[in-house]
């Protein structure tokens, strides 16, 4: 899907998506935009 978190584990990657969909703050050191 999201070709961005390819460098990235599976679960940050998830974690990212998740917050994005939801609109919440990403719990991720990296900037998902």
């Amino acid at each position: 899907m999201a070709m961005r978190g390819a460098g990235k584990p599976l679960v940050e990657v998830r974690k990212a998506i998740d917050a994005k969909y939801h609109g919440m703050p990403t719990p991720t050191p990296y900037p998902t935009r």
